[in-house]
């Protein structure tokens, strides 16, 4: 579900225009050229700050903040488009545990008044 958007590249940390390169990001492996690995470590070559052991925590890192919503990612559930897949990861969570307790509080009322659970009904 990621679609590549227009999203603001001119806004990163370096101060500098990435508009230019923006163009020939398609995919997130694309962001590998602002990655530097030294030793067991990754480091955003934009930042310098941001390591990680974890060439995809990176390429997220490089994302959402170097890259906003040069990418988007449209939620199935709601229909929310987020404009980084750590954003979109974490709605997907939000959503899931509002689904979950949902159907939790339907389940726990029905056993308050009294009523059999499919799981006692052997169904």
């Amino acid at each position: 579900n990621m679609s590549q958007g227009s999203g603001g590249v001119d806004g990163n940390k370096g101060g500098q225009s990435l508009s230019a390169y923006a163009a020939n990001i398609t995919r997130m492996e694309d962001f590998d050229v602002y990655i530097t690995k030294i030793g067991a470590y990754n480091f955003c070559n934009m930042c310098e700050s941001k390591k990680d052991k974890s060439i995809t925590n990176i390429r997220y890192h490089i994302e959402a903040v170097h890259f906003p919503g040069h990418f988007s990612y449209n939620c199935p559930t709601c229909n929310k488009m987020l404009t980084s897949r750590i954003a979109f990861k974490q709605h997907k969570c939000v959503v899931a545990f509002r689904k979950s307790n949902t159907v939790h509080k339907g389940v726990m009322a029905k056993v308050k008044e009294g009523e059999p659970l499919k799981s006692e009904l052997n169904l």
